[in-house]
């Protein structure tokens, strides 16, 4: 496939939640050869040529996205009435969980599908670094002697699709086993990345929402490929795993598997685990993907 010219436009990094989704897109589309720009507003797109673009687009920063007939959009949680008025191509781009399966879709990669029908596709997020990255991150192997802290760098929320209740209980256990449980906020990528690797364990916790509809958070990916061992709440990151990673539904019993698995840590599972990450969970997966559903 011929290289394209890619804008992601909106959400500046660590402007909101989804910056870092975008930062991660800027990369690889980059990283692949792309030409790619990163454009918050019309104002900055200058002398740039645009023509035969295509356009990653948030629906809560679309309001000033230009509308092209010679540029493709994919669009994430968008009112898709403005760009069908354009007359515009685009297509939706939506999170995986299981009810894509009750739909009329074509499974084009592990957890990624297509629905013709109403052009969407389907897919989880990833880790944030690219495959040659890994190797810059050696695996934490074990007990080590690094504060006994745990630095969480994923969301806090309440609510629906919120995780709080789930986190509070995992913290509570760890306070118990004297370790200090930290939520951290709008982190630089590569401090999170610090954060996460400075922690004693790092799991993937998930609300009740998320868990019950599979939904697949990009957190258990950006850890494992962060160097730690995978561990979630969820039966369908566990799953999607091939059985491969420590589960339980339970924080409290999550927390004491976690622990019993580092302190007898199973290297060659840990490296079926990072080569899973690293061929099926980073955005040039995901990329490669949507490039071929824009063509």
């Amino acid at each position: 496939m011929k290289n394209k010219k890619v804008v992601v436009w909106g959400h500046p990094l660590h402007s909101h939640t989804h910056s870092y989704i975008h930062y991660a897109f800027y990369r690889a589309f980059k990283h692949a050869g792309h030409e790619t720009h990163w454009i918050d507003s019309i104002a900055d797109i200058g002398n740039l040529d645009l023509s035969d673009s295509i356009f990653i687009v948030e629906g809560q920063v679309d309001g000033n996205v230009p509308l092209r007939n010679d540029c493709k959009y994919l669009l994430h949680n968008c009112d898709t009435s403005k760009y069908e008025e354009a007359n515009v191509d685009f297509k939706v781009l939506q999170v995986y969980s299981h009810d894509v399966l009750d739909r009329d879709v074509e499974k084009i990669a592990e957890c990624e599908y297509y629905q013709e029908s109403n052009k969407t596709l389907y897919q989880p997020w990833a880790t944030d670094l690219l495959p040659h990255e890994f190797d810059k991150y050696q695996a934490i192997d074990g007990p080590s002697d690094r504060q006994p802290v745990i630095n969480w760098v994923g969301s806090v929320m309440d609510g629906l699709h919120g995780n709080h209740s789930v986190l509070k209980e995992f913290a509570s256990i760890a306070a118990i086993n004297g370790i200090i449980f930290r939520a951290c906020r709008n982190a630089d990528p590569d401090e999170a990345i610090k954060l996460v690797r400075d922690s004693v364990m790092a799991p993937a916790l998930q609300g009740p929402w998320q868990v019950e509809n599979g939904y697949i958070p990009c957190r258990i990916f950006k850890n494992i490929s962060y160097g730690h061992i995978g561990a979630t709440n969820s039966e369908a990151v566990f799953k999607l795993y091939d059985g491969l990673i420590t589960y339980n539904s339970n924080p409290t019993q999550l927390f004491i598997e976690l622990k019993g698995a580092i302190d007898s840590l199973d290297k060659k599972k840990r490296e079926q685990i990072l080569l899973l990450t690293k061929e099926r969970h980073t955005y040039i997966n995901r990329i490669s993907n949507i490039l071929k559903v824009m063509d």
